[in-house]
């Protein structure tokens, strides 16, 4: 981890995203604040952001058993890694927390012929549909709907040859600029919509005088993020925990890869 604060920055605005879009909130033996969120993006976490306590995974283990779906559990800490792979949870895909100084670099907008982008204001049917598309997992109309009217957030979609293609999020909190689910359909990549919707986003960020950039990346992305300027400051390894259920259940469908940011 090269930069304690930005990194813990990068976590708080991820995890404050994921409460406002709908986790419920309880209270470890241990005193902690656990979140749960059981629709999209069925995500598990504490508070505690960069020194988890000890023992902690397990109880989050056992929280995640009693729901009635598998959920994912985020680790950024190693000692929680090692406790989990001892008790055979698997891996199931890592994102690589990356961080941006919005007051250095560039601030040009990417020009794509016959692209453009237009901010979702009211119903998020599309947006939602075009994400479940580019991410290859559902992604929660009834959630979305929620979340663009939450303080901060702004939903973008892209359009190429008038068609929809693409989507991002922008995220505001305590002067950080969360750019999530950069997504574009797969018959349309590799003609710069993602880069366009970035450098649209990072624009409008610092329009807004934000300081921070900040985003988690699958390995799709981020060498684009590179190009842009983002610095990597860390791993988020992200375990999916199935539900307890007796033998006679039926085995829960799921997506195989519910991550949150591409």
């Amino acid at each position: 981890m090269n930069d304690q604060p930005f990194f813990a920055a990068n976590l708080a605005n991820l995890t404050s995203l994921w409460k406002s879009m709908g986790a419920r909130s309880t209270e470890a033996s241990d005193g902690a604040a656990v979140h749960t969120s059981t629709s999209w993006p069925h995500r598990l976490w504490v508070d505690e952001l960069t020194r988890p306590s000890p023992g902690q995974a397990a109880a989050m283990v056992e929280i995640s058993r009693r729901s009635s779906r598998p959920l994912v559990l985020p680790v950024w800490s190693d000692e929680w890694a090692r406790e989990l792979k001892a008790a055979s949870h698997e891996l199931s895909f890592e994102q690589t927390v990356m961080s941006l100084d919005l007051k250095h670099g560039a601030d040009q907008l990417s020009e794509v012929a016959d692209t453009t982008l237009r901010r979702v204001d009211g119903h998020t049917g599309t947006w939602a549909r075009l994400a479940s598309l580019a991410f290859g997992y559902t992604v929660d109309e009834a959630v979305t709907d929620r979340i663009v009217r939450a303080p901060g957030v702004s939903l973008v979609i892209a359009e190429q040859s008038s068609r929809a293609v693409g989507t991002g999020l922008l995220y505001e909190s305590d002067g950080t600029a969360g750019i999530h689910m950069v997504g574009v359909l797969p018959s349309a990549r590799r003609r710069g919509v993602a880069r366009k919707i970035m450098t649209h986003l990072l624009h409008q960020a610092r329009s807004r005088g934000l300081r921070h950039g900040a985003l988690q990346a699958s390995p799709m992305g981020e060498g684009l993020y590179r190009e842009l300027g983002f610095e990597p400051l860390g791993k988020i390894l992200n375990f999916t925990v199935e539900p307890a259920r007796s033998a006679s259940s039926p085995p829960t469908s799921h997506a195989t890869n519910p991550s949150l940011v591409h």
